[in-house]
């Protein structure tokens, strides 16, 4: 085989290796996502906390904060169905979102995922009834 057709045969091989990476990153940081739902869904959330990376842990210090947090929105406690915020971007930084009825108002919830060494973290966690 010569230099030029090696060349491309590597290239492509590369590129279906990235596709595969990609896809297995997606179902990975899902799961993750309907994980820490799925523990927070049964009022685990000494379980939750623990999915956590350092910047949710500036947001909640302490695992009483979450659960007051969790405690104010009713929605959290029924099953959701999580939908891929970025579907042509797979990566390192996944973002998830759903919407529930949140007391008397739909409310939009984002759910923000990182690869930290093999494991998938919380990175951010928040409603858009967070804002002022």
């Amino acid at each position: 085989m010569n230099m030029v057709a090696r060349a491309k045969e590597m290239e492509k091989q590369h590129k279906i290796e990235d596709t595969q990476r990609a896809a297995t990153d997606k179902d990975e940081s899902k799961r993750a996502a309907e994980s820490f739902l799925k523990v927070i869904q049964e009022k685990r959330a000494g379980e939750a906390y623990l999915m956590f990376n350092s910047n949710m842990k500036r947001k909640f210090p302490d695992q009483k904060a979450f659960t007051a947090y969790v405690s104010k929105h009713p929605a959290l406690s029924s099953p959701q169905v999580l939908v891929d915020a970025n579907p042509l971007r797979p990566s390192s930084r996944m973002e998830y979102t759903f919407t529930a009825m949140d007391g008397d108002q739909f409310a939009l919830f984002t759910i923000v995922v990182v690869r930290e060494g093999v494991t998938w973290k919380v990175e951010q966690f928040s409603t858009d009834q967070d804002r002022p």
